[in-house]
């Protein structure tokens, strides 16, 4: 049985996705954003209970959390095949003047930085494997006229994180694909990542996936 790494699974669009990918069979490693280094954020669901799943609390601003959730998960399940890292933003859209300090710093130090360290750890690992698939999720805010700097800034951390990835991989037989989304239906747009990953993302790389961009 192969298994996969579900970031942010305090989300509905995380707690979805894990869920979904039990239903296919896969073993789990279910690691929700533990923000404050204290609980992880509800809901946890007793579906990542069972035997087949482990969850294990990320703390997004800390690289040893980052490096403790691979090595919890491996201790749980002799491998891992595929990791899903949600690229999510968690403020609305503000004059670049009105930007609270603490915004600033949870998209950067926790969604950015947290979500990059992951990636590069998990790049790591399965290039010395020589095999595995690794996707970005994207959870944007809809095109407003008002500003939205700190969405702009997960979007292009993302895009550019991707570039990077896909780069990096091509040269060690890792799959690195991406989720883009604007649509607030979370259990749809987990049901098209799961669906899209079973069937496309074992076999290409290097694809943008869109579910309700425009």
């Amino acid at each position: 049985m192969e298994t996969m790494l579900v970031t942010d699974t305090q989300t509905p669009l995380g707690l979805g996705l894990a869920h979904l990918m039990l239903k296919e069979s896969w073993n789990v490693v279910a690691a929700p954003t533990d923000a404050a280094g204290g609980k992880p954020r509800k809901p946890l669901s007793d579906d990542l209970k069972k035997k087949n799943a482990v969850v294990i609390p990320w703390n997004r601003s800390s690289p040893l959390s980052c490096k403790n959730v691979l090595l919890r998960g491996l201790q749980k399940f002799s491998s891992l095949h595929a990791a899903c890292i949600l690229f999510q933003p968690l403020v609305e859209p503000v004059a670049f003047t009105d930007l609270k300090y603490l915004d600033i710093e949870t998209v950067l130090d926790q969604w950015i930085k947290g979500s990059i360290l992951l990636a590069r750890d998990l790049l790591s690992h399965f290039a010395a494997r020589r095999t595995g698939s690794l996707c970005l999720v994207g959870l944007f805010l809809p095109k407003r006229p008002s500003p939205a700097v700190l969405d702009d800034l997960c979007r292009e951390s993302l895009l550019v994180a991707f570039s990077g990835l896909v780069a990096s991989a091509k040269t060690c037989g890792v799959r690195v694909n991406a989720f883009l989304s604007r649509s607030p239906d979370n259990k749809a747009y987990a049901d098209f990542i799961c669906r899209t990953f079973v069937e496309k993302c074992n076999k290409a790389t290097g694809k943008l996936f869109y579910f309700q961009w425009k």
